[in-house]
């Protein structure tokens, strides 16, 4: 997956965000793939921590990350 250089705060058109965000005690979230499930499985009392956000370059490489 390829990011780009630009600002996500001053982009003016509508755009394709990768965003990680790390959830601790989000053990039971690892390996599903139906977007149901991993928000069902997200902890009631965790909190995430967003690690990175960029633009996406292009959507290549996007089937291999899990999308809620």
């Amino acid at each position: 997956m390829k990011f780009t250089d630009e600002n996500i705060l001053t982009i003016h058109e509508r755009r394709e965000i990768y965003i990680r965000v790390h959830i601790a005690d989000g053990q039971e979230m690892l390996d599903k793939k139906v977007p149901y499930i991993l928000k069902r499985n997200l902890p009631s009392h965790g909190q995430g921590v967003v690690r990175k956000i960029a633009c996406l370059e292009d959507l290549s490489g996007l089937e291999a990350f899990n999308r809620v």
